[in-house]
């Protein structure tokens, strides 16, 4: 049986320490409310700070130039999966030129379907 407080378990990590991830740091930071240890993802490339890697993953790409989500319309490209969505589904592209091909109203009608 382990002694209370004698071994630190190897997945506990200690106030203020920081993680090198590349184009990320993890900061980890105590809460004495909740008595746990919270982490805090910051970009390497600016002063942006996020709780959730999701965010940070999305904002990263700015940094990098990766647009991986291009509209279906018109081949614009997109940080995010939900700015390209928002796009297709209001027509933006259709709607900023003054003749629509054949082609482009072709899909605008199977997408709306």
């Amino acid at each position: 049986m382990r002694s209370k407080g004698i071994n630190k378990p190897k997945n506990v990590l200690s106030q203020g320490e920081i993680v090198d991830k590349g184009d990320y740091e993890i900061i980890h930071k105590y809460n004495p409310e909740t008595k746990r240890m919270n982490q805090i993802l910051q970009c390497k490339h600016c002063p942006l700070k996020f709780p959730k890697l999701c965010n940070l993953r999305d904002h990263v790409r700015i940094h990098q130039d990766s647009m991986p989500f291009k509209c279906k319309y018109c081949k614009k490209s997109f940080t995010q999966a939900g700015n390209r969505d928002r796009h297709q589904s209001k027509y933006v592209c259709m709607k900023r030129t003054f003749v629509v091909g054949a082609e482009a109203l072709k899909n605008a009608e199977e997408f709306r379907q």
